[in-house]
């Protein structure tokens, strides 16, 4: 049944049959689940030849009576199939996991000699590892899958399912479709055929795919080209200087968000103090406000007791002075104003820190472009607009040197990037803010906004339509 038969040595035997079942995918234990209705685990011996038989191992009739009396049951005579079963089934999984979990199954195929070895080429192996890698680099470059190239040539091979794809060609079949013959010597290919030649003379495409393709010849990636790659800033942000209230309550004033409840969920006898992990907790999951390790260092150190308890209630009262003043009652006369975009532009805006001598040159380049701006009558916010397609109000600082070509203002790098400094105000150096920018430099933005307003107050007739300044008793 086989073309090579091994010593009749049962190790030998099973790893002969795990190759066969392996490849062709046969269930072993179909065979004889039939020949044993009562689930005993065990036949007679005729049986269990009979079952080999069927299952058409690669075994010969000498070997099936060597597996038999090597599984044969002493007091009964009879085989143990369901052992020998477990035995070839290794190959596919690793039984009995329960009786030791702590076991790391190996992978399906994994106890089995490697199918393919290549040849040891002595003092040209450094050649052959030099042709590998200018391999991989092409491979790699030009995007080709190097085993797709040879797979129309492909020999089938009788331990698999089906003949095609096994991973290898005759020797000339891989010189002709070698994709890259025009790189490679006839010599170097000769080389790589007798490298990974098999015993029947055949090259063993599919394992120098395999090696291609692998970490050892990966390389490494290009570094990132994206204008949003975070590279060491050595300016100096608003929000690195602010207080960790005031950004807190921000987000508050922002999100309209109920702080002091959540507080309330983990202090159930209103002690008025939390854990710095339960405050930890609320401030980062429940309420979504992400504070950086400074920041919470600094709460930690303002707000805490020497036994370590936080004081969520002196935080939720410096939070809740951006909505109402405390003890009011005590004067009513007094005005509380709302809060306003001031109040949440610490949780919009991350402005940079502009020196005096930066701040008179932007203020020049702001006036140059708002008096050409005049001249030429020109809407700048449409052209920012198309590049906006999601109504962010931010646009790249790329983008907004194209914009201000396109409306005729020939700006090179410095003063793109000097300009940038005031108007890239969420804490990186590429959202360029261009409504601020507009309003700033455009004198006809929010003209159609002042039109539309009514002009003065009615001389005769408040709001709701009553004469000013009459008595009751006029009749109309």
């Amino acid at each position: 049944m086989t073309l090579e038969t091994p010593p009749a040595d049962v190790a030998a035997l099973l790893e002969r049959i795990q190759q066969y079942i392996f490849g062709k995918r046969v269930r072993v234990k179909s065979f004889f689940e039939d020949f044993d209705p009562m689930r005993s685990y065990k036949v007679s011996k005729s049986r269990f030849l009979r079952c080999l038989d069927i299952a058409t191992l690669p075994v010969t009739a000498e070997e099936m009576e060597t597996i038999a009396d090597a599984y044969r049951d002493a007091e009964t005579g009879d085989v143990k199939w369901k052992q020998f079963v477990d035995d070839c089934d290794r190959v596919f999984r690793t039984t009995h996991l329960e009786m030791d979990p702590l076991t790391v199954p190996p992978a399906p195929g994994g106890i089995l000699p490697p199918r393919f070895q290549p040849k040891d080429t002595g003092a040209l192996e450094t050649d052959v590892d030099s042709l590998l890698k200018r391999l991989a680099l092409l491979v790699k470059t030009r995007g080709v899958v190097f085993k797709y190239c040879f797979q129309d040539f492909d020999k089938p091979h009788h331990n698999y399912t089906t003949g095609l794809h096994h991973g290898s060609c005759s020797e000339t079949r891989f010189k002709r479709a070698f994709p890259f013959a025009k790189r490679f010597t006839e010599g170097e290919i000769d080389l790589l055929a007798q490298k990974f030649m098999d015993k029947r003379g055949d090259v063993n495409y599919l394992h120098i795919h395999d090696i291609i393709t692998t970490n050892t010849f990966a390389f490494p990636p290009a570094p990132g080209t994206s204008l949003l790659t975070m590279r060491p800033d050595s300016r100096v942000w608003d929000q690195q200087s602010m207080e960790p209230e005031l950004k807190i309550q921000a987000l508050v004033v922002m999100n309209r968000i109920r702080i002091r409840e959540f507080f309330q969920d983990f202090d159930k006898l209103r002690s008025g103090f939390v854990t710095r992990q339960q405050a930890r907790a609320i401030l980062d999951s429940s309420l979504g406000v992400k504070v950086p390790d400074a920041d919470w260092e600094m709460l930690v150190d303002k707000y805490s007791r020497d036994d370590g308890m936080f004081c969520w209630v002196a935080l939720c009262e410096g939070v809740d002075e951006a909505f109402t003043v405390k003890y009011l009652e005590k004067d009513p006369m007094r005005k509380v104003n709302l809060p306003d975009g001031k109040t949440t532009e610490p949780a919009r805006r991350n402005r940079l820190s502009i020196s005096p001598a930066e701040q008179e040159l932007i203020d020049s380049l702001e006036t140059d472009i708002r008096r050409k701006i005049s001249q030429m009558r020109k809407a700048m916010k449409p052209v920012f607009q198309d590049f906006d397609r999601t109504k962010r109000g931010h646009v790249t600082k790329t983008q907004f040197a194209r914009a201000m070509s396109m409306c005729g203002f020939q700006l090179n790098d410095d003063q793109t990037d000097l300009i940038a400094l005031k108007y890239c105000n969420l804490g990186n150096h590429n959202e360029f803010d261009y409504r601020e920018f507009v309003a700033c430099v455009d004198p006809t933005e929010g003209f159609e906004e002042q039109r539309v307003k009514m002009s003065d107050e009615s001389t005769y007739f408040d709001k709701r339509g009553t004469l000013i300044g009459t008595a009751r008793g006029i009749r109309v």
